[in-house]
């Protein structure tokens, strides 16, 4: 964390207001920051910053657990069947430059995802094939690799079953998901398991953006 001086922290009645993009801390986030650290406090520069660090943690995940899903998420999801071609789905992606699309069967269910990686370890049979790899593979053999995809449809090379999350789940929540699962982002189902968003990374990133500058 960088250095912080004096006129970058302002104490007021009810909290600490401190960096710019920085959410608001509450007495409650101060609280239980002193509660981490081990010993007495000497109200020095060095130990505020301490605590300032600890108290930021905390602060955060109480915004990332009260902000849901539903008032993040991306409503207007560009989705593909499970029987759409191949050239549907790159069409798809290339058409807002995305580079995953949630796989929904007749009903609407989302059944899988199909992501970059999905088409690259198809291609080459390696789950770590990069785009550059592809593309000099290509530029070194008569017929492109993409052709030999040409028959297959989203549901031959999506992953699943797809990762999910509810709308009234956590900001939180799907933090953990993206660092346990590896993954970028989250088809939004309802109770059915009905798509009805998705949220990704940048959603995360903007939300948090949003509540810094608050």
């Amino acid at each position: 964390m960088s250095d912080i001086e004096q006129h970058d922290v302002v104490s007021t009645g009810t909290g600490i207001t401190g960096l710019a993009n920085q959410p608001e801390l509450s007495d409650e986030d101060v609280y239980a920051a002193m509660k981490d650290i081990e010993g007495y406090l000497d109200i020095s520069m060095r130990d505020f910053r301490e605590l300032y660090s600890h108290a930021i943690r905390h602060a955060r995940q109480r915004l990332l657990t009260s902000t849901l899903i539903k008032d993040i998420m991306t409503r207007d999801v560009v989705h593909v069947a499970a029987g759409t071609t191949f050239e549907g789905v790159i069409q798809a992606m290339a058409s807002r430059s995305i580079s995953g699309l949630p796989v929904i069967d007749a009903r609407e269910k989302v059944v899988g995802v199909v992501s970059e990686k999905d088409i690259f370890s198809r291609l080459e049979g390696d789950q770590n094939a990069s785009f550059w790899k592809i593309l000099g593979n290509c530029l070194n053999c008569n017929r492109c690799l993409m052709r030999s995809l040409m028959t297959v449809t989203a549901g031959d090379i999506m992953s699943t079953p797809a990762v999910t999350i509810g709308a009234t789940e956590s900001a939180h929540a799907a933090l953990q998901l993206f660092s346990l699962r590896k993954i970028n982002r989250l088809p939004v189902v309802d109770t059915d398991g009905l798509l009805v968003g998705i949220v990704t990374r940048t959603n995360l990133l903007q939300a948090s953006l949003q509540v810094g500058e608050e």
